[in-house]
């Protein structure tokens, strides 16, 4: 699958459908969301993955409460997988305590670092030396924060490759506002690193999605639920559910399909078409043959046939060789 992922990503979207923790403890639930993915066009269901004890500290009773119950053990994530693998999903996971990196790494098509971990050296070094893919999270991150991450991860790569880290732009808001997302930072990141730039959507619907592919992003995360209403955890209100999946993912390999390449030229239909489009040279009265052309006997009317408009010095001064009618093209035909 690991292949896959990479042929994937130079092709088409791929979109990831970021479950987390929308199932909330329920296997049937992530069971139900991946049935419901089976051809929507998704390429990965992804959870998060966690020791609650590790990842949230005691003095937040409620939360480390309420993780408890939504934790997945190991056997819960083969289980996972192995449904992903027969609905034709890669499967990833967010290690979002670091002693979930190496069972994950068993079992996963990539791993996730979430973008609460872009400085924490434990997950990001243990994510390299797996091989896996990579996607690193950039929400909360200034510039010199993504750097120093890039560069950790790099470092501690056992096999050097290439492909193995992409980034993601992410604004860590729940929801985030369109005018907060600074989509701009995609192709900035994309130059600055030379690597995959993809999109991690916390925006209610589809419209920042739309905007990062147009902008080069190549992966798109979007959380997704069993169902939106009388939900009560954050997620599930800017999440799609999986019939949605669909259509988004129709419509933003159109909009990848239109961005065509980084130059200006025109497609074939329009080389095709580009004479008939332009104005050509005309005769502007009647003349008879042996008339010395002058400027004021040609006037410019589509199609450019023979003569386009800026060759008009090019008859200026010629002879006719056949008598001519106002209002039709000057070709090479009429002149001596």
């Amino acid at each position: 699958m690991k292949q896959d992922i990479y042929q994937k990503l130079k092709e088409e979207i791929f979109l990831i459908a970021e479950l987390g923790i929308n199932h909330e403890g329920d296997i049937d639930v992530a069971e139900r969301v991946i049935k419901g993915l089976k051809n929507s066009g998704a390429s990965a269901i992804k959870l998060q993955s966690f020791t609650p004890e590790r990842y949230v500290s005691a003095s937040d009773a409620e939360r480390l409460a309420k993780l408890k119950k939504w934790s997945l053990n190991y056997e819960a994530h083969k289980y996972i997988k192995k449904k992903a693998d027969k609905a034709g999903l890669a499967f990833i996971s967010t290690p979002l305590s670091e002693d979930w990196v190496e069972p994950l790494a068993s079992i996963c098509d990539a791993l996730k670092i979430a973008s609460g971990d872009i400085d924490f050296l434990p997950t990001i070094t243990a994510a390299a030396k797996t091989n896996l893919p990579v996607i690193m999270s950039t929400g909360t991150a200034n510039i010199k924060e993504v750097d120093a991450a890039v560069a950790l991860f790099k470092s501690a790569q056992q096999i050097e490759n290439k492909g193995q880290l992409q980034l993601m732009h992410c604004v860590s808001e729940y929801p985030a506002k369109i005018e907060d997302c600074n989509l701009n930072s995609i192709p900035f990141m994309n130059k600055r690193y030379g690597i995959n730039v993809g999109w991690s959507n916390h925006v209610v619907g589809p419209l920042a999605c739309y905007t990062a592919v147009s902008l080069g992003a190549n992966i798109i995360e979007v959380h997704v639920t069993d169902r939106r209403e009388g939900r009560e955890l954050r997620d599930h209100a800017l999440s799609f559910e999986p019939q949605e999946i669909c259509g988004l993912v129709s419509e933003l390999n159109s909009i990848k399909s239109g961005l065509g390449l980084l130059t200006k030229c025109p497609t074939l239909a329009e080389q095709e078409n580009t004479l008939a489009f332009r104005k050509g040279l005309i005769f502007s009265r009647d003349l008879k043959s042996g008339s010395i052309i002058e400027e004021k006997d040609i006037m410019f009317a589509r199609p450019a046939t023979f003569f386009s408009s800026n060759k008009i010095d090019d008859v200026v001064g010629r002879t006719l060789c056949q008598d001519v009618k106002s209002g039709y093209l000057i070709s090479e035909e009429n002149l001596a």
